[in-house]
């Protein structure tokens, strides 16, 4: 067996038996509250019906032992690249005869140890509600992608993430639903934030300009008034001075087009098409030379005039 190799004692073997978990001397392994994390993922979220790529690593749970009564998985979707699931490994934990984990030499040494960092599971089936105990064990994730699946849960359930370094959330059409929740504060590092087609309600709150990381904020309305947001634009996003993309496409807001648009300068995507803003188009807007350059598409605004009826 080669050195650096991890092995698992059976307690239960009278032998003293042990198990190879894994060889090699530079793979890591996934911990196992993350691995616990995954699995509750999978299952909420319909696994045995989901739709795999062609060529890749499918999810596997089927081969599960108890060692001192915790559960013991001899996959990992780290060593074996599973399909969605990019980890981060460091080697800092050591590992001793006194725990379950241990190398040959019965002496402490260094190994990896790995944490989901991403979730890219776009377009995989994904039927359910997120599992909020298995968002809470991620707590190095700093991407998550499940866009185009169809989970049915209120906004609010994203406030059992536990990672204080998530960066992207990427929610595009499913059924997530209810009203935006103020964790998202919580996020700072957030940079991507993108719950367009869903079923989200009310209003969009002023909160959101004090999420100062963000480059992309995308809450485009459904086809169903269920699922557009109303009342006016916050004028706390000018604050979002990093903010280079703003889509709210088929929103049923009331109000006259901000003139406070004109001083976001770091914008080059602006889509407010189909959203019952009203008035002429402000001078400011005009300031935006990026926008107007880079995104013809800002031109459905002028679609939405006010136009005083005539006499």
């Amino acid at each position: 067996m080669r050195q650096g190799s991890i092995l698992l004692q059976d307690d239960d073997n009278e032998q003293g038996r042990r198990t190879l978990l894994s060889s090699g001397s530079t793979g890591g392994r996934l911990a196992g509250s993350e691995m616990t994390a995954l699995q509750e993922f999978y299952v909420n979220l319909g696994g045995e019906h989901w739709t795999w790529r062609e060529g890749g690593q499918q999810w596997d749970f089927s081969y599960v032992i108890t060692v001192n009564n915790e559960l013991v998985y001899l996959h990992d979707p780290c060593l074996e690249a599973w399909q969605g699931v990019i980890c981060s490994c460091n080697n800092t934990h050591r590992f001793t005869p006194e725990t379950q984990y241990y190398f040959e030499d019965d002496e402490a040494q260094s190994t990896t140890v790995c944490s989901v960092l991403m979730l890219f599971l776009s377009n995989y089936n994904l039927r359910g509600a997120l599992p909020l105990h298995a968002l809470s064990n991620l707590t190095s994730l700093i991407r998550l992608n499940v866009p185009n699946n169809d989970i049915a849960s209120p906004l609010q359930s994203l406030c059992s993430i536990s990672s204080a370094n998530l960066t992207h959330l990427v929610l595009d059409n499913n059924q997530f639903s209810g009203t935006i929740p103020s964790c998202l504060l919580r996020f700072t590092a957030l940079e991507s934030l993108s719950c367009a087609i869903n079923r989200v309600t009310g209003t969009l709150p002023s909160f959101l300009g004090q999420m100062l990381s963000l480059r992309r904020l995308n809450f485009k309305g459904s086809s169903l008034p269920s699922g557009q947001l109303h009342g006016t634009l916050p004028s706390s996003l000018v604050s979002l001075t990093n903010l280079a993309s703003l889509t709210l496409f088929r929103n049923s807001f009331t109000s006259p087009l901000p003139g406070w648009l004109g001083e976001m300068r770091s914008l080059q995507y602006l889509d407010l098409g189909a959203c019952s803003l009203y008035s002429t188009i402000p001078t400011t807007l005009g300031q935006l030379d990026k926008v107007i350059r880079k995104n013809a598409r800002t031109s459905t605004i002028t679609r939405h005039r006010h136009h005083k009826p005539q006499n």
